[in-house]
């Protein structure tokens, strides 16, 4: 395929499944007038000495400025931008097969000022911003 040029991803995610590794771009495209972001998946085995290159294999129309990933056990995909977390239950095999036949998030869940999320077997995770030490803080939205 043809390579483009370096993507603005602050977002990462490992499928607990099928192991693979996913970027999702922070930058909303318009593209025929519908705005989005892609999704990357590395090809596989990763190479710890030399280039890895990622495919883009889906995209979201949810188009939000995405800073943080992260898959469920049971494969649920979270994305977080501003004060939302935009949730993809898992519907197919892959994260791609999920977010390619729903490109828009169809759940999502409020969250408090942070910049990180991550599942755990009770439900979705934050830490906030500002306050130190840090409190952990279950969301009430859960697989």
């Amino acid at each position: 395929g043809t390579l483009i040029a370096p993507r603005n991803s602050e977002s990462l995610m490992v499928d607990p499944i099928t192991h693979d590794v996913y970027v999702v771009e922070k930058k909303v495209q318009t593209i025929g007038n519908v705005k989005q972001n892609w999704v990357f998946r590395f090809d596989q085995p990763l190479d710890p000495n030399g280039i890895n290159i990622a495919r883009k294999v889906a995209l979201t129309t949810t188009a939000k400025s995405y800073v943080s990933a992260d898959i469920s056990p049971s494969g649920d995909i979270a994305l977080k931008a501003g004060a939302i977390a935009y949730i993809w239950p898992r519907t197919a095999p892959t994260v791609e097969a999920t977010m390619n036949a729903h490109p828009a998030a169809p759940c999502n869940a409020t969250l408090i000022a942070s910049e990180a999320i991550g599942w755990a077997p009770d439900g979705l995770w934050t830490v906030p911003d500002g306050a130190a030490p840090a409190p952990i803080v279950r969301l009430a939205f859960a697989p």
